[in-house]
């Protein structure tokens, strides 16, 4: 029960006979019965409203295990996608709490991520009973342009090994698909390049395709192609429609011309009018992507392809872009059922705007629905509230710094000594006149010095965004977040390794936004943490020539306290995690003022 009312919507409508309704519950049949009274176990019950109250149940099902299972209907390619995913998507977890006699303080033992097993998964597993079973093999076919097949190699392989790997990388499934229609011309007239496996089985010590001995079950898959990457697009919609081609340039060729370029080729036979390219590839990627992915789909093909009718595409494909946000819609249940639909569409429109503006373009460009009608008047406020708590996170900085701060500051300052004041001038200058300059300040002194005031004044000037390492260092510095947490630093690092951070994401956005950003405790970082986020503020910033993406920066600490902790290493390997050991930061380290 929620607000006086229940949740899953009993009592149900009476319906004569069922009614099955796309991405929905059905609607069961719910006769009335005749009027009287109905008692069992001690509650009475009106008989002509009881089939109201029925949970959906199958008798065999009720009767086989002696309890009340409640069974729906699963009927529709969205249900079926969904349950694959929960069937594939690993094991569960669970965070457990170890405790002995003498609790630990160190949290990060106390808590250990775990896998959980379940009784009935145990049961399944010791038994060896089958969890999941598939009818038929899907064979993943790749999509590559001529010469520009994926090779891939091990660190250090010598020249002759590369020169190796080339050539067998000539050899792939397309490459071979086109020797196949050459020497079986009469066995593969028909034969579309996606139902290869259907016939044929991949020989990856020989590189060609087989038949098979013994059939086998399999179906073929074209890998997807993001719209960033046309010709491939092309050519894959190329593929999908030629049957038995027997080379690129025969792809290309069209009523005898040969074409330039697979999009001509495309074009020319008519495979590209009133956005059918586009129509198609996100009827395909609706079979098997979720909504998530498939918004992002429709995303870039809006961006990067510019389609004719990007209202047609909405309007068709809105249903399937705004699954999941529907299902959250409708867990208000008090609510009127059209407004929940359009609670989820506003949802969507909200994200693709977003999307759009990351990339300079705007809604109203493409004909979208416009955020400002009439239309979704009545849930705007009620999405926005929803979606601000957890997801802003820029709002939710600019809103954490008040006003009042800069007053404090002020009174405050007089307190500073003659060296936090050239700091403090300096950075604030930094920050004011961004171009050019010194962008790179190192702060270093032993503890009880006044880093951490100094840093608060700063702060409270300028109301940026601050880093530390240690989880207690947001405690000393106002509005302070730890350096993993904020620059999604991974916990495994290496010499490439940058942040888990999307380019289009809000945190991404902070990033861009933020005037300064404080990094305290820097010294206990391992250098691989600065080299990761260098590389990434430059992506951010689309500034690959200054460190940092041209981002002001103030790091924090004392050398003489705790270096970056390493398990079991010694003297000299401890010195080499630090920074300043590591060329490209070194150089970033005698940057810094």
């Amino acid at each position: 029960m929620k607000n006086g009312k229940c949740s899953k919507k009993f009592p149900k409508q009476f319906a004569e006979e069922t009614i099955m309704v796309e991405d929905k519950y059905p609607t069961y049949r719910r006769r009335r019965r005749p009027e009287g009274i109905l008692s069992h176990k001690g509650k009475v019950w009106d008989n002509a409203k009881i089939n109201q109250w029925v949970v959906p149940y199958n008798p065999f099902l009720s009767q086989k295990y002696d309890c009340h299972i409640n069974v729906e209907v699963c009927a529709t390619n969205k249900a079926v996608k969904y349950i694959y995913k929960y069937v594939y998507k690993g094991s569960d977890m669970t965070t457990i709490a170890i405790e002995g006699e003498e609790i630990q303080a160190n949290e990060i033992l106390q808590y250990l991520p775990s896998r959980y097993i379940s009784p009935v998964k145990a049961c399944m597993r010791l038994f060896g009973f089958p969890t999941q079973g598939s009818s038929h093999a899907v064979v993943n076919i790749p999509i590559h342009l001529e010469g520009m097949s994926l090779v891939t190699y091990r660190d250090h392989a010598t020249t002759p090994q590369l020169q190796n790997l080339v050539r067998r990388g000539d050899r792939t499934k397309l490459t071979a698909f086109f020797n196949l229609c050459t020497q079986d011309p009469e066995g593969t007239t028909d034969l579309l390049y996606k139902d290869v496996p259907v016939k044929y089985r991949w020989d990856d010590r020989l590189k060609h395709w087989v038949p098979y001995r013994r059939y086998v079950a399999s179906l073929g898959r074209l890998v997807h192609v993001s719209p960033q990457d046309l010709e491939r697009v092309y050519l894959r919609l190329l593929l999908r429609h030629r049957r038995s081609p027997e080379s690129f340039e025969d792809i290309r060729t069209v009523n005898g011309v040969v074409h330039d370029t697979f999009h001509d080729a495309a074009l020319a036979a008519g495979y590209l009018e009133n956005d059918q390219e586009w129509e198609e590839c996100l009827a395909e990627a609706v079979s098997f992507k979720m909504p998530s992915a498939l918004r992002q789909l429709l995303g870039i093909i809006l961006v990067y392809s510019l389609p004719h009718h990007a209202s047609a595409l909405w309007d068709r494909f809105k249903k399937d872009l705004k699954e999941i946000q529907e299902r959250d819609a409708q867990n208000n249940f008090d609510r009127d059922e059209d407004v929940s639909w359009r609670m989820a569409e506003y949802k969507c429109l909200m994200w693709l705007a977003d999307y759009l503006i990351s990339n300079g373009k705007t809604l109203s460009m493409y004909g979208l629905p416009d955020l400002d009608l009439e239309t979704y008047s009545d849930v705007s406020d009620e999405v926005a509230r929803q979606s601000a708590d957890p997801m802003d996170i820029v709002a939710q900085e600019v809103a954490a710094y008040e006003p009042d701060d800069l007053e404090r500051t002020t009174t405050l300052a007089d307190q500073m000594n003659e060296n936090q004041k050239d700091i403090f001038d300096q950075v604030i200058k930094a920050v004011n006149h961004p171009v050019g300059g010194q962008k790179l300040f190192f702060v270093e002194g032993p503890g009880g010095t006044g880093k951490s005031f100094l840093l608060e004044q700063i702060l409270a000037h300028k109301g940026g965004d601050s880093s530390g390492f240690q989880w207690h260092r947001s405690d000393v510095v106002d509005r302070g977040h730890t350096a993993h947490s904020t620059f999604r630093i991974p916990l495994k690092l290496s010499e490439f390794s940058t942040y888990s951070l999307s380019w289009q994401s809000q945190e991404a956005e902070l990033i861009r936004k933020a005037s300064l950003n404080i990094w305290d405790e820097a010294p206990m970082m391992h250098r691989a943490c600065f080299e990761a986020v260098d590389r990434s503020f430059r992506d951010i910033m689309k500034n690959e020539l200054v460190p940092f993406g041209g981002k002001v920066m103030v790091f924090s600490g004392d050398h003489r306290q705790i270096l970056p902790v390493l398990k079991d290493a010694t003297r000299a390997e401890t010195l080499e995690a630090c920074a300043s050991s590591l060329p490209r930061c070194g150089a970033i380290y005698n940057k810094c003022v």
